[in-house]
């Protein structure tokens, strides 16, 4: 019976440590630029950053800091955010109006 309860705890233990998740959503969940609520997201974690333009990350802060992130995912590892849908579609428009400048 303890040989069975041991390989049950082991294989509950390999299998449960594969991922890992970070949280990442912040003291509060309401945007601070539009006011609204924002969801909790699970996404992939980020494996390496993307080179964004200065003028992208400068908006960015001041109109969508809580928009999709912009980064290359890593399977292996899952992060939690708060997306705001305002920040979301600030970002889509920005996007829009400057093609190109973002990969």
């Amino acid at each position: 019976m303890r040989k069975i309860l041991a390989a049950a705890l082991l294989t509950i233990g390999l299998l449960a440590g594969c991922t890992s998740l970070r949280d990442a959503r912040g003291p509060s969940e309401i945007c601070e630029v539009h006011h609204a609520f924002m969801r909790s997201v699970e996404l992939p974690g980020p494996k390496a950053g993307v080179q964004l333009p200065p003028e992208y990350i400068e908006t960015g802060i001041k109109t969508f800091p809580h928009a999709m992130p912009d980064y290359l995912p890593d399977s292996r590892h899952r992060v939690m955010l708060f997306i705001c849908d305002d920040c979301v579609r600030a970002q889509r428009v920005w996007k829009l109006q400057h093609p190109g400048a973002v990969p």
